[in-house]
């Protein structure tokens, strides 16, 4: 499922669906767009990246200045009862 529809492991525009919708994925490219600009592009893989990672369950706590590690928290529960999705739905509006 992690393997595009040429067969290759790819991480960037290329990925697969479940490649770009896992979690892993998600937050190791999470602002990495806002910190590199819309042409983000991984020079390791040699590979350009989403532009936006949009997380929900999650927030960053600390990203080290080269981000070599990166530390999330789970978001506390909404106020209202509304799942996290919902509530960053409403707040982005």
């Amino acid at each position: 499922d992690f393997f595009n529809s040429a067969g290759e492991y790819a991480i960037g525009d290329t990925a697969s669906k479940a490649m770009r919708e896992s979690l892993l994925h998600k937050l190791c490219y999470y602002r990495f767009g806002d910190v590199m600009g819309a042409q983000a592009f991984d020079r390791v893989r040699k590979q350009r990246l989403p532009s936006s990672v949009t997380l929900h369950n999650f927030e960053e706590a600390y990203t080290t200045e080269n981000w070599m590690v990166r530390i999330y928290r789970v978001k506390d529960l909404d106020n209202l009862g509304r799942s996290h999705k919902n509530a960053a739905q409403f707040d982005s509006t």
